[in-house]
């Protein structure tokens, strides 16, 4: 039987995570579908999903074997990079199977690179603010020219705590 001490121990290291799954549930109904258009700084008037809810913008090239996708995060919002501490949130993440499934790629690419990001010892994940790149090696890159890659991620604002439903978009390559 544990001592109360040490369950205040473990909720410590878990009420960031249950925080936000409450946030997320209590204000998902609040947003209300548009962009912000009326912010001061250019980098806050962010995409946002239905709903409301903040986005991230992202944009790809291809170039020879290779896939660049550029992820930009919201002003005062962040992404995870992994899946933290223990392992429940959810990182940026790819869904090539369509590409896969319309026998455009015979295996998903090799994701060579991820942006840095940086460390967020609080919730115990790493995490990107701003713009980073993920960039994919593929032999069949140039059979992809138009079509798109769906991309998963979840933002968390800085802020106020709250985290959103984790959302696909679909980025052109």
């Amino acid at each position: 039987m544990k001592n109360f001490s040490s369950i205040l121990v473990e909720l410590k290291h878990r009420a960031p995570v249950l925080l936000a799954v409450g946030l997320l549930v209590i204000s998902a109904w609040a947003c209300d579908g548009s962009t912000d258009q009326n912010a001061a700084d250019p980098m806050e008037a962010s995409p946002r999903m239905g709903g409301g809810m903040p986005a991230p913008d992202l944009s790809a090239r291809i170039d020879g074997n290779t896939i660049a996708v550029q992820v930009r995060v919201p002003a005062n919002h962040h992404a995870y990079l992994d899946a933290g501490r223990d392992g429940v949130l959810i990182p940026i993440s790819f869904d090539w199977q369509p590409l896969i499934d319309a026998a455009l790629l015979r295996t998903a690419p090799n994701q060579v690179t991820t942006p840095d990001g940086s460390p967020d010892e609080e919730i115990g994940a790493t995490v990107l603010r701003g713009a980073g790149e993920f960039i994919f090696e593929t032999a069949q890159a140039d059979r992809l020219d138009g079509m798109s890659v769906r991309v998963r991620s979840q933002l968390c604002n800085d802020e106020t705590g709250v985290c959103y439903r984790p959302t696909w978009q679909e980025v052109a390559l």
